[in-house]
């Protein structure tokens, strides 16, 4: 048995050699394998960069929203401000994402933040189904004194008014 396993190793062991040392047609398994990667890297830049598009519309939105809420009364209703600076600045049915702002106003210290959830368009190939994105804002409000400017004007111009 091991002598007629050793004579059919040794009758096909110049079709093995031979297509060891072939080299026509390396260029397309080659380039198929190289294409994984590059198509995975190209969808990821996508994704990532859709991600990206809305933290900086979150971050906008959120600063928007952040400077209505701290200009205006403290006795009104700034969760209802807050909502409606966000959605005119930040809306979901335009990019597809939406995120609910939330608000913490401690001594003067307004902040905010929100968090949304990208879905992944090439990302889903290699198991990443989504990209969290948060983004925060932080406003002092301060209020100083009103600074008056009085201007006399005794110059001769105003010598008859």
């Amino acid at each position: 048995m091991v002598l007629q396993l050793s004579r059919s190793v040794l009758m096909l062991w110049p079709h093995f050699r031979r297509f060891i040392n072939d080299q026509a047609g390396n260029i397309a398994v080659i380039t198929a394998l190289a294409l994984i990667p590059i198509i995975i890297g190209s969808g990821a830049a996508v994704d990532y960069g859709r991600a990206y598009m809305v933290k900086s519309r979150l971050s906008h939105a959120l600063d928007q929203a952040g400077l209505a809420v701290g200009s205006s009364n403290p006795s009104s209703d700034l969760n209802d401000v807050l909502g409606k600076y966000f959605s005119a600045n930040y809306p979901a049915e335009k990019l597809g994402v939406p995120a609910n702002p939330e608000m913490t106003i401690n001594n003067g210290v307004i902040e905010l933040s929100a968090a949304a959830n990208v879905e992944t368009a090439f990302l889903k190939l290699i198991g990443i189904n989504s990209i969290n994105v948060t983004a925060s804002s932080k406003i002092i409000r301060e209020t100083r004194g009103i600074e008056i400017v009085l201007a006399l004007d005794n110059t001769g111009s105003m010598a008859n008014n």
